[in-house]
């Protein structure tokens, strides 16, 4: 995958292997458990249905990048209508939230639990120590989304 960003922190695509596995909390929010393709990542993220639905199965290419300025430059998560709409990098999703990563965990021999709040929509990331390298505690980050394939 190629975002055409340096800006990019991660990035890969996801299978959706469930949905809302321990109960429906919220009627506008699905809480989706995918597997990543590329790396060995579990995602465990919350979504607002209703902007974008989702269904067990499917791929969707995901990128945590720390900027959507087209030049990189850092925005600081500040929302100018005129330049943030008409960003190059955040036309190529269908889905994108602001957040800051909160929790950072070591789990077993090189593994480790990220957690991310975007306005109290949830994520999880654990994998290899290596593979998330460039995600840094209370540092801000955009989720940004595609659906890549369907069912």
């Amino acid at each position: 995958m190629d975002w055409g960003s340096s800006s990019a922190l991660f990035e890969d695509t996801f299978r959706v292997t469930g949905i809302d596995t321990e109960g429906k909390a919220f009627q506008k929010i699905t809480r989706i458990e995918a597997t990543s393709e590329m790396y060995e990542v579990q995602l465990t993220l919350d979504v607002h249905n209703e902007l974008y639905p989702i269904q067990q199965g499917e791929v969707h290419s995901l990128a945590l990048v720390s900027t959507i300025s087209a030049d990189g430059r850092d925005d600081k998560g500040i929302f100018v209508p005129h330049e943030t709409l008409s960003s190059p990098t955040l036309a190529k999703f269908d889905y994108c939230m602001y957040g800051r990563i909160f929790r950072f965990k070591e789990e077993k021999q090189g593994q480790i639990s990220i957690a991310c709040s975007f306005g109290g929509l949830l994520m999880s990331l654990k994998g290899s120590a290596s593979d998330l390298r460039q995600l840094e505690l209370d540092s801000n980050v955009y989720l940004l989304m595609k659906r890549f394939k369907t069912i």
